[in-house]
Parts: structure tokens; C-alpha cells; sequence
């Protein structure tokens, strides 16, 4: 069919568009659309219908200079989008960010990106079922562009039933990297086909950046940032090579690109702020814990203050939670994905002049702010800690280091050269970073300088991050020491993100180690410390989840460790200088040695970061960024260095607050890679790993004994207990039942006469000894020498020097031997007056105690062991008595020791708590009366047993 052009000269608008839709001939409908053109040259029907027409004759090169047209066209601003996020909807599952959130912040995602429907009924009703089924933000979006978009509805369905043939973006990008690759093909010398190439590439890379800010534009007017942020880290990992080898140029023919570059990257950058003000309030946290106890001296004042429950605490800790709330991968993530490596090469004075608004609308100044945003996000992970996050924490430092090097004004060899590696040597980076601070550089002479204060606060901000990022994988290497027997940190096959596949964890639970902690001793060399578990193929077939029993039966166990101290060296040892200290003669195995060293990197780090200029930085890091529950294995590691190294009282702070932590964890496990594509999940919950920590509160606990005592006593209630071993035979027809009051539980091996920590065998059989140790050394220090003899019976042959030296106290006799240690004053103090125990017939059944009881009475010596309503009138009497309590509980074959300090434990923790609560009633009476303090450490003395009894 042939145009006429006199007849379409007579025709209005509507009518040539009628007739080119109504067209079956595709020539004869591109003409018309052509004269039309001519005539009617800026309708926006006549431009899409030549679109539609271009992608029907499949001439994509004329499709895509007419979609430029559209985008050129103000008419086409909400198409354009429209096209943009189509193209998002299907990139979007397979975007990392959008698989972190869905994964890992469930409940933010659906505050994030799903629509509630509240407010646009009318739009959800006209939903397809699909999109009715997800509700996503996304599919709401696109409707409302649709709605607006309704006159143009017609051509938009005729283009999208064409979109398997073209689509722009897709165009672009696939365009890009076709030039790309036909650019290697091409023979060198056609110099000119190669320019023309590479103008076409950059070109149509220019396109999509400006396309896609236009659509993130409109995104941001509607406050839809969570979809503008997608977008910008989309075409960012699209095109990451080519962005870093353009804002890394110092060519001249391309400053042009890489200043579009930077507004892109400045754009996105205020994208992300703005939905991270947006979204930042609505994330709820766990309430911080107050952390200025670990930097002041006034702990003390402090803890009434906080009882007190001070408005200026908790005004703190609402800022606390608003800082915490944006130090979150959640916000942390996207940051760091799309400001590195660019952020190293922008000049600080572009962010001067740009006006990006930073958290609560503060412009953000200075782009050592967001390089301190991009670094927290590698420090800000709670577990599942693996080679490649530590590799991306060196990378990150390094080339933080490098960037800087032009501030230096005479760069010596320690900052040319300086390298860091922190998986082989971690210890050498922090070594390296104070060498290429103590070299004289030339810039002490000019402190005034502008290069000056830039290298200074450069050098200032690298510390920050080097020493932090130390201490923090070094806490992280010691806890995974501490929990699976190797600080080692394997290379995973695997990349992860977020979630695991189920065939990659194995399940994992402290209480293992019991089965098998007498075969772990100390000085063992034996380095066969492999973590690794190999699995066979079981009935489940559940390939690499292996369950708690058939971890037992191969035969893999870890030798696990815990920190302990002989805390009856420490209170009791009163001239250090003439005590024969055994800790230089105790040997760690290869796994503990290097633990050791994780912990002490640990140690200095944190005594780095705790003075000038650093103190104020790494606060606001303790109290925001690691003040989480999920980060108990940071305060754990910080603890057990400050307790290695005799800091009992910095300790006992962090183990209190980790056990406030822990509680909060509710179940949730700590993902622990272990090499070999297999990771473990640790309950933090796990019952031996909390009485660990009970353990560790009641040996660092050396002022407020009572305290102490309670934290022991509950661990003992709640520990087994193990029946003790059986006694050697005898030809005694009554040996069988004097055996059974001998018996006794089999002690620590690894009791070293020392004053300092060391490192001993984590197992619940170490746990309860320790516990009834320390325990023992608690009630001696109160002077409860009664309590003391009940607990010596457990390890009767451990304790049998020392319950001696109570007997040669009572008959006045002096220690002469340097190798016991002396008793505490409080206990020679209450036995020159006697031995007082009312409960004695109660809980004393040991037979050799017992026969030499009888034989100090029997050399006149006085026992106070009656209850109160009982008088005897001779020591010959009271011999009569013990005789026969002998008799009586030989005979009784139900009273063991395991029965008997079960019964102990209960009754001492019910009185010690009935004090407490006495006690603390009384202080609050007394500040309430005349706000002036109280004692809170009454001293336990004698009337405690005669309380106890009454």
C-alpha cells in the first residue's frame, strides 16, 4: 500500500497514529511514522511509535539512538525508569546486598522491601497474582509508573512482548563487553577502528551511568532509596574494572570520563546516606551495655551511679544505640561494595565542595569519614570469620597504606616497604606501623603545614584501623582456640555470605570435651590438634552434618583449654621474690603456644588503643560497633588477656558483661569455619562453656569474696558430680565400707605451683575442681575453716598437706616447710581461739580426718563441733561421739561424697544468698535514708556458721 502524502497532510495526529498501528506492513508503517515526524517533529506517540518500529526491523543500533531520544525527552522520565527497573526486577535476586538483607535482616527486609499495602489499595488491587503473592516495593513502584504511564500503555505492551529481541540496558552492557572483546581480535595497526571502538564502548558506559542517576534520581524524589541504592551497586559491580582503571588514570583524554565517574560515585554516595537516615531509626537493637568502666579509674562510683539509674546514663546509651544502629552490615555493606577502592583515589577537597548529607543531615566533609564507614564493615561481623574476610581486612589496610604515601614529604624505606600480612605475622604489621612512625620524616619541622596535618591525621586514622583490625581477628583466632583446639585459620573452598549451605556445618557442643579431658595433660608436645572432622555417608546421608555422638565415636576430640590461676598462690603468697614460681617450667603444646600469642597480640593492641591519640576512637568502637551480644567472643578474648596477664579486675568486668551478653544470644550460635568447606555452630549457651565463665567471675573476683562464693556455689549445683573411683581391695571384712568414706574425686593434673595463669585443660571434671579450689581458698580468706574441711574431703590426697597444717595450727605447732604455703591470718586467727564447725557431724566423713579429730582431743585439745542445744562435759566424750559417727555412717552405703557436697553446695548458696539480699535491702534503707554510702563487703566471720545453724 502505498502513502500519499496529501492525504496524510489532511489527517490529524490521532488519525496517522490509528493508521500506523492498524498497519500490517511494517515498510508502509515506517514511512508513515517518518512524514509524520516531519510534521508533528516533538510528539512523543509518533518518537515511541519509531522505537517500536526500529525493534520490530530488529535495526537495534537505530532502537537504541531513539531510546537516547526518549531519555532526552522530558516526556519519557517515568518510561525511562520504568525500563530501568524492569531491568532491576530481574537482576535483584541474584544482587549480593538483596540476598544479605533477605537473608540475614529479615524483619528490616520486610520494612525495607516489601509493601504493606496500607496505602495504596487501589493500586494492589489491580496487582497480577504474582505480584499480589510477593508485595514487593518493587512490583508497587511499577505499577504506579504504569498508572502514570497509562496513555502510553499501548506502546509499552507492544515493546515489552519485544523485549527478548532488545532491550537498552542489556544493549549497552552486552555492547560494552562485545566492543571490548572485538578490541583484542582487531589487528594492532587499525589504530583507527580501535578509537572508534573504544569511543563507542565509553560512549555507551557513559550512557548507562547517566541513565541510571536520572532513574535514581526519580527514585530519591520518592523516597524509594532502597531501589536507588540497588541500582547504583548493580552497574557498579557491572562495570568495577573499568571504573577502577578509569579513576586510577591520570591521562588526559581521560580526566573527562573520570570526572562523570565521580559524580556517578558521589550520587550514589548520597543515595546510600539518605537511605540509611531513612531507615537507620526504624532498626531495633539490643540495648547496649555502658563500657566507660574500661577506660576510667572510678569503677567503683561508677557501678552506684549506674544503680542509681542516672539520666545521664541512660541518655547515653540512647546515643549509644543510635550509633550502633548505623554501624550495622546492614548499612556497613553497601558502603563498603560500592565506595572501594574508589574512595583511595578522590582528593578530600572534592568532598569539601560536594554537599553530601551524612548521618542526621550532617554533610559529610571529609572522605576519611566514609573510608572510616567502609572499614567498620570488616570489623562490624559477629562470626563465620573465614581467610578470605581476613584477606579482605589486609587488602582493605594496604591499600589505605598506599594511598597515603603522597603525604609523606620524604618517604623512607619503613613506609615504602611497609607490608602487611594478617594471617602468617600480624605481629610484624603492628610492629612495622609504630617503625614508620618513630623514623624521622622531614615533617616535624613544618607542623604547621598543611601536608603536615594531613600526614598526621592520615598516620592517626591508619593506627585506628590497623590496631583494631588486629585486635580483632587476633580475639577472634584465640576464641576459635578456645572452642575447637586450633587458632588456625584454613583456607575455605567455599565463598559465603550470609547463609550456609546445609552440607557445609557441622554441629558442634562444648560438653564433648568432658569424655576426654584426663587424657589432655598440659605438657603433652602431641600436635595432633586437627580440628577437622571426616565424615562418612549414614542412613540420613546428611553428608557433612555429623551429630554430637558419632563426633565422639571417630575418635576427633579437640584438646580444648581455659585460662586458670591458683587463686590460694595469689591471696596467700606474701614475699613474691622468694616463691619458687614453677610457670617457666610449664611446657604448652604447639596449639597453645600459638593461642598464647594471639592472646598477647590481642593484649597489646588494646593497651595501644587505650592511650593517646587512639583512646576516643577506640571507645566509641567498644561502645557502638562491638557493643552486641554476638560480639561476647571479642570481650571474651579481651578478658582472658587482661586475666592472663594479672589485670584481675579489668577481667572480672568484661566476663560480668559477657555473661549480661550471652543471656541475650537466646539460642543463637556462633558460625565458626573450620577449613575444608566445613564451619561449626557454637551455642555460646552451651552449659560447660557458661560454667567456664562463672568460674573465671569467681577466681578474677578477689575483692568481693561472698560474691565470689556465690558464682561457685551455683556452678557446683549445677555441675555432675562424678562417683569417685573404686578403692584398692582389702582382706578388712569392713574395708569395703571404710573405702567408701576414703574415696575420693581425681584432682587436676595440672595444678602448678605458681601465682600467674596458665593455660589448663577445659573439661567439666577441670571445671569442678577449680571451682571446690577456689571455693576452698574463698573460705579461708573469710577464715571458715569448717567449710574448708568439708571441701578437702572431695580430693582428699590434693588436700591432705594442708588440712595438716590446720591440725599443727590448732596444736600451736609452726610450718617450718618454704614449700607449703602459709595459711591465710584470718584462719591462725580463729583457730588460736578453736576449731569451730557446728555442722561437723553434718558433712564430716572422711576417716582419717576424723581419727585425727579424735586424737587432738585425746591430747587435750578443745573442738567447738556441737550444735548449740548439745553440751558434752569431757574431750573423752566427745571422742565417744565421733566413734560413734564413724559407725553410723560406715554403715550407711547411701552417703557418699558426691551425696553429701550436693547437700553442701545447696545449703551454703541458699544462706550466702539470703545475706546478699539482706544486704542489698540494708544499703538501699541507708541511701534512701541519708545518700551516704555502706560497706557492701561484710566480713563472714564465726556467727556466720552460728546464723546458719540457727
Amino acid at each position: 500500500m502505498m502513502v500519499n502524502n496529501e492525504d496524510i497532510n489532511s489527517l490529524s495526529i490521532e488519525n496517522i497514529l490509528e493508521r500506523i498501528n492498524n498497519s500490517s506492513n511494517i515498510n508502509e508503517a515506517k514511512t508513515l511514522c517518518l512524514f509524520a515526524s516531519s510534521l508533528f517533529s516533538n510528539n512523543q506517540y509518533l518518537l515511541i511509535q519509531r522505537y517500536l518500529i526500529s525493534i520490530k526491523e530488529r535495526d537495534f543500533n537505530v532502537s537504541i539512538q531513539l531510546f537516547w531520544r526518549l531519555f532526552n525527552n522530558n516526556s519519557f522520565k517515568e518510561y525511562i525508569v520504568l525500563v530501568v527497573l524492569k531491568f532491576l526486577e530481574k537482576e535483584i535476586e541474584d544482587l549480593e546486598y538483596y540476598d544479605f538483607i533477605k537473608k540475614n535482616y529479615r524483619d528490616q527486609f520486610q520494612k525495607i522491601f516489601i509493601d504493606s499495602g496500607d496505602d495504596n489499595e487501589d493500586i494492589a488491587n489491580n496487582y497480577s497474582n504474582e505480584n499480589k503473592k510477593d508485595k514487593l516495593k518493587l512490583n508497587t513502584i511499577l505499577n504506579k509508573l504504569a498508572k502514570s504511564l497509562n496513555h502510553l500503555s499501548f506502546y509499552i505492551s507492544e515493546i515489552d512482548s519485544l523485549n527478548k529481541f532488545f532491550n537498552p540496558i542489556t544493549f549497552l552492557l552486552n555492547n560494552n563487553n562485545s566492543n571490548d572483546n572485538n578490541n583484542k581480535n582487531k589487528n594492532k595497526n587499525d589504530s583507527n577502528n580501535k578509537n572508534n571502538n573504544n569511543y563507542n564502548y565509553n560512549n555507551n558506559f557513559l550512557k548507562i551511568l547517566e541513565i541510571i542517576q536520572k532513574s535514581c534520581q526519580y527514585l530519591n524524589e520518592n523516597e524509594n532509596y532502597e531501589h536507588s541504592i540497588l541500582l547504583y551497586l548493580l552497574i557498579k559491580g557491572k562495570f568495577e574494572n573499568k571504573i577502577n582503571t578509569f579513576i586510577k588514570s591520570s591521562k588526559k583524554e581521560d580526566q573527562d570520563i573520570k570526572l562523570k565517574i565521580k559524580k556517578f560515585w558521589f550520587n550514589g554516595i548520597q543515595s546510600l546516606y539518605l537511605f540509611k537516615n531513612k531507615y537507620s531509626s526504624k532498626i531495633e537493637i539490643e540495648p547496649p551495655l555502658p563500657m566507660k568502666s574500661y577506660f576510667d579509674d572510678d569503677y567503683d562510683q561508677q557501678q552506684q551511679q549506674q544503680q542509681k539509674g542516672s539520666k545521664e546514663d541512660e541518655e547515653d546509651i540512647e546515643k549509644q544505640k543510635k550509633s550502633l544502629a548505623n554501624e550495622i552490615e546492614l548499612f556497613l555493606l553497601p558502603i563498603n561494595r560500592f565506595c572501594l577502592p574508589i574512595i583511595f583515589h578522590i582528593e578530600n577537597e572534592e568532598f569539601e565542595q560536594s554537599d553530601i548529607k551524612g548521618n542526621n543531615d550532617g554533610g559529610i566533609s571529609s572522605k576519611l569519614e566514609i573510608v572510616d564507614q567502609c572499614w567498620k564493615y570488616y570489623i562490624c561481623k559477629g562470626d563465620d570469620i573465614t581467610d578470605e574476610s581476613i584477606l579482605e581486612i589486609q587488602k582493605f589496610l594496604q591499600q589505605f597504606a598506599d594511598s597515603g604515601k603522597h603525604l609523606k614529604r620524604h618517604q623512607n624505606n619503613s613506609i615504602l616497604n611497609f607490608s602487611i600480612n594478617l594471617l602468617s605475622n600480624p605481629e610484624k604489621a603492628r610492629n612495622d606501623y609504630f617503625d614508620r612512625n618513630s623514623e624521622g620524616n622531614g615533617d616535624e619541622n613544618d607542623e604547621n603545614s598543611q601536608e603536615s596535618n594531613d600526614s598526621y591525621e592520615f598516620e592517626i586514622h591508619l593506627g585506628i584501623y590497623l590496631l583494631s583490625s588486629l585486635l580483632y581477628i587476633s580475639s577472634w583466632r584465640y576464641f576459635k582456640f578456645l572452642v575447637t583446639g586450633s587458632s588456625n585459620i584454613e583456607k575455605q573452598n567455599i565463598q559465603t555470605i550470609g547463609t550456609l549451605k546445609k552440607n557445609q556445618i557441622l554441629l558442634f557442643d562444648a560438653n564433648f570435651s568432658s569424655s576426654f579431658s584426663n587424657s589432655n595433660s598440659i605438657n603433652n608436645n602431641n600436635n595432633n590438634n586437627n580440628t577437622t572432622t571426616n565424615t562418612n555417608n549414614n542412613n540420613n546421608n546428611k553428608n557433612n552434618i555429623i551429630s554430637q555422638q558419632s563426633y565422639y565415636n571417630q575418635g576427633q576430640q579437640p584438646h580444648l583449654s581455659m585460662i586458670t590461676h591458683q587463686v590460694l598462690y595469689y591471696s596467700n603468697v606474701d614475699d613474691e621474690s622468694s616463691f619458687d614460681d614453677e610457670f617457666p617450667k610449664i611446657v604448652f603444646t604447639k596449639q597453645q603456644t600459638e593461642a598464647i600469642k594471639h592472646l598477647t597480640l590481642c593484649m597489646e593492641c588494646f593497651n595501644d588503643l587505650n592511650q593517646e591519640p587512639w583512646i576516643n576512637d577506640f571507645k566509641k568502637i567498644l561502645s557502638t560497633t562491638w557493643n552486641n551480644s554476638k560480639f561476647y567472643w571479642l570481650l571474651n578474648s579481651l578478658a582472658d588477656s587482661h586475666y592472663y596477664y594479672e589485670s584481675y579486675s579489668i577481667s572480672l568486668k568484661y566476663y560480668k558483661d559477657i555473661k549480661t551478653m550471652i543471656k541475650k544470644l537466646d539460642g543463637a550460635n556462633t558460625l565458626i569455619p573450620i577449613g575444608d568447606s566445613k564451619k561449626r555452630l557454637f551455642n555460646p549457651n552451651d552449659e560447660l562453656w557458661f560454667n567456664r565463665l562463672l568460674l573465671n567471675i569467681g577466681m578474677t573476683n578477689h575483692s568481693e569474696i561472698e560474691d565470689s562464693i556465690i558464682c561457685l556455689l551455683e556452678i557446683l549445683i549445677s555441675i555432675s558430680i562424678p562417683p569417685p573411683p573404686s578403692s584398692s581391695s582389702s582382706s578388712n571384712p569392713s574395708s569395703s565400707n571404710n573405702d567408701l568414706f576414703n574415696q575420693q574425686l581425681v584432682p587436676s593434673k595440672h595444678t602448678f605451683k605458681t601465682i600467674k595463669p596458665y593455660l589448663t585443660v577445659f573439661s567439666e571434671e577441670e571445671i569442678l575442681f577449680w571451682c571446690i579450689d577456689t571455693l576452698a581458698t574463698c573460705y579461708e580468706r573469710l577464715g571458715m575453716v569448717g567449710e574448708i574441711t568439708v571441701l578437702y574431703q572431695a580430693y582428699w590426697s590434693y588436700y591432705k598437706p594442708r588440712f595438716y597444717q590446720i591440725i599443727n595450727e590448732i596444736k600451736g605447732i609452726p610450718n617450718h616447710n618454704p614449700n607449703l604455703i602459709p595459711l591465710s591470718n584470718l584462719v591462725k586467727k580463729d583457730l588460736q581461739i578453736g576449731y569451730f564447725f557446728p555442722r561437723f557431724f553434718d558433712y564430716i566423713i572422711n576417716i582419717e580426718m576424723l581419727e585425727e579429730f579424735c586424737f587432738i582431743l585425746n591430747k587435750g585439745f578443745k573442738l567447738d563441733i556441737l550444735q548449740r542445744n548439745q553440751t558434752v562435759s569431757s574431750n573423752r566424750e566427745m571422742i565417744d561421739i565421733i566413734k560413734r559417727h564413724i559407725t553410723i555412717t560406715t554403715s550407711n552405703n547411701n552417703l557418699t561424697i558426691p551425696i553429701l557436697l550436693k547437700q553442701f553446695f545447696n545449703e551454703e548458696l541458699d544462706h550466702f544468698l539470703i545475706k546478699k539480699e539482706n544486704r542489698e535491702k540494708q544499703y538501699s534503707n541507708s541511701t534512701t535514708a541519708n545518700n551516704s554510702g555502706v560497706n557492701n563487703s561484710p566480713i563472714h566471720t564465726q556467727n556466720t556458721d552460728v546464723e546458719m545453724n540457727e
